[in-house]
């Protein structure tokens, strides 16, 4: 009987690291895809939606992917005052984003493809309310840019940088429809620093009745939330 077990311990002890180097290659080989035919159905583009100007004398179709991808969804975020900031755009957290525009003028007509820079994530776009121009967001390495063009030259031109989309839209089209006013964050601020001790207790406050106010997620939780929402 001792015999055996001291067989078996051996075996057991040649097979242990064998399942465990099985494992370890099976987290190293990444994401599984599913059979080509479910890939393709899954990826299939779905038709643009329309974007119609304000008095219709010109559409934009706007291209999106169908899901969107592991980069975006990863993304760093930050819950400030209700709302998920990305703090490398500084805007609100978005995970699809516009990747091809089309204009038609007069709508019906055939469409001319915008040229946007090779890989483009269009976050936010808009229509000028006399109907004359367009503008939009373009998210970059180094942070959101405004983009505009007009329904005559539809060659879009970069208007502005570094935008901040923090807590309302980045831009907006003056009354003369052409010019646009923009929100942008100042160069060269310094993060918040973390602090590396609680700088006092946490004290929450109660009625203790209870109410049928909803509750809400990403509130601004200590002095450090607030001066990042003040940050971004």
């Amino acid at each position: 009987m001792l015999g055996r077990m001291s067989h078996f311990r051996f075996a057991a002890s040649l097979f242990l690291p064998l399942l465990v180097t099985t494992d370890l290659r099976a987290q190293d080989a990444g994401y599984r895809l599913p059979p080509r035919a479910v890939v393709d159905l899954l990826d299939a583009p779905n038709p643009p939606s329309v974007d119609f100007s304000p008095d219709a004398s010109a559409m934009l179709f706007v291209e999106r992917p169908v899901m969107p991808s592991i980069e975006d969804i990863v993304r760093p975020w930050v819950g400030l005052a209700g709302t998920r900031v990305d703090t490398e755009l500084r805007t609100e957290r978005q995970t699809v984003f516009i990747t091809g525009l089309l204009l038609a003028v007069p709508p019906g007509s055939e469409p001319q493809r915008i040229d946007l820079p090779k890989g483009a994530r269009v976050g936010e776009m808009r229509w000028s309310h006399n109907s004359r121009r367009f503008a939009f967001t373009l998210a970059t390495v180094d942070g959101m840019e405004l983009w505009s063009a007009s329904v005559d030259d539809p060659q879009p031109v970069r208007v502005a940088e570094n935008l901040c989309g923090v807590l309302g839209s980045a831009f907006e089209f003056l009354p003369d429809g052409d010019n646009l006013l923009v929100k942008v964050s100042p160069k060269g601020l310094a993060a918040p620093r973390t602090p590396e001790v609680p700088r006092g207790p946490a004290i929450l406050e109660t009625s203790g009745k209870s109410t049928p106010i909803r509750t809400y997620q990403d509130l601004l939780s200590d002095p450090y939330s607030e001066e990042l929402l003040v940050y971004y």
